[in-house]
């Protein structure tokens, strides 16, 4: 506990963040005097290592199957290696430790879908930086193009990458103005983590099992609320929180004859959710691995600013605003390329009973006709990412 305070103190204040960087960096830049780098060691880090999820984790396990890879070795990085007892305990490391610079440092291929030098500036013309988007940028606008409240994280000097991997139709010139990549260098060849969407959306046996696991009801159709996190609602030292408006005892009431519903949230919301759910209705799925399972056994998607809804596009079934603080986020968030009205043909729902009214009476067939239209106009390339990223990353 000590130590995320410690961190979040850091990432607050600019001036202590800066003799960190520096600090910090020359350090490791040391170590990397002693360290040969390896053409066949690949890292991998999703989500900071929160998780073992995303196209980080598809393209893992890609190269794993390649029996022209089994000379490679890879390294799994998360702040809990304990929880992943299904990796094997070499390919596993603690981020933040000494042995995760060495690590990185050692590798030649850094593969992730946010950052791997964790804030620091390490990295040699012999390491490849890797990066995979984990969501479309069309839709809220990045950190340069926000403005900031002070309490957002910014990098001392942008980190480089060697190549980029997007899926979107519009994004391409938004990413070259927020990522440091060559223009050669991005790529549109879709995400990874599509192709594994698509795989499990088609697999009837699999979400069938998925749910047993969840314990959700095989009889009940399923709502999935994903929202968004809010940079400006930071506690000082304890990480971005974000209490969403959710009355389960209404829900259940207005629902719960035919759906079940699902809660998670955005991977940087530091505080859970604080509820009391009935176990027969509600699910606290905030800490289940794969959010491409939560999505492929979902009905409907219930969020508000999240890029998710283009991923949830790609399934062609429907998703709604659900945006109880739109003016609040209007003015302290980050605000947006794209207009929600021309994604959400319901527009922005701002009222829970209005919200629940929606999701009993609309004509769900139309707004999968909508989710399709939307994937048609917003996505570029998917369910063909994987093999494709994998032989540019290694050529």
């Amino acid at each position: 506990m000590m130590k995320i305070k410690i961190k979040n103190f850091i990432k607050s204040h600019p001036f202590f963040y800066q003799i960190y960087y520096y600090i910090a960096s020359f350090i490791v830049r040391i170590l990397a005097f002693f360290v040969k780098v390896d053409d066949k060691k690949i890292l991998f880090v999703s989500y900071g290592g929160k998780k073992f999820d995303d196209s980080p984790k598809v393209i893992y396990e890609a190269l794993k199957r390649d029996d022209k890879l089994k000379d490679f070795s890879f390294t799994w990085a998360f702040i809990d290696p304990d929880k992943y007892q299904n990796l094997p305990q070499e390919e596993k490391v603690k981020i933040d430790t000494f042995s995760y610079y060495i690590k990185a440092l050692k590798s030649k291929y850094w593969i992730s879908n946010a950052s791997i030098q964790r804030g620091l500036n390490f990295k040699s013309k012999r390491h490849k930086n890797i990066l995979f988007m984990h969501g479309l940028t069309a839709l809220k606008k990045s950190s340069k193009d926000f403005k900031s409240t002070g309490k957002q994280f910014k990098m001392v000097k942008p980190e480089k990458f060697d190549k980029v991997f997007i899926e979107g139709k519009k994004e391409r010139k938004l990413v070259l103005e927020n990522i440091d990549v060559d223009e050669k260098n991005l790529y549109n060849y879709g995400l990874p983590r599509c192709d594994e969407l698509l795989g499990i959306a088609n697999n009837d046996k699999l979400l069938e099992e998925i749910k047993r696991k969840l314990n959700i009801p095989l009889g009940k159709k399923v709502i999935l609320y994903a929202p968004t996190y809010r940079e400006y609602n930071a506690l000082r030292f304890s990480g971005i929180h974000t209490k969403p408006q959710l009355d389960l005892e209404k829900w259940q009431e207005s629902l719960g004859e035919n759906y079940v519903l699902l809660i998670t949230s955005h991977y940087e919301i530091g505080n859970k959710f604080d509820f009391t759910y009935n176990k027969d209705f509600a699910f606290d799925v905030a800490d289940y691995n794969s959010m491409n399972e939560l999505l492929a056994i979902s009905d409907i998607l219930v969020t508000d600013y999240s890029n998710i809804v283009f991923d949830f596009s790609i399934l062609k079934r429907p998703f709604f605003c659900y945006g109880y603080d739109y003016s609040e986020y209007v003015k302290k968030g980050r605000g947006f390329y794209t207009p929600l009205s021309e994604i959400y043909k319901d527009g922005i729902i701002e009222e829970e009973d209005l919200l629940l009214e929606k999701i009993k009476t609309s004509d769900l067939e139309k707004l999968k006709e909508h989710s399709k239209n939307i994937c048609n106009e917003f996505i570029l390339h998917y369910g063909d990412a994987t093999l494709r990223c994998i032989e540019e990353i290694l050529k």
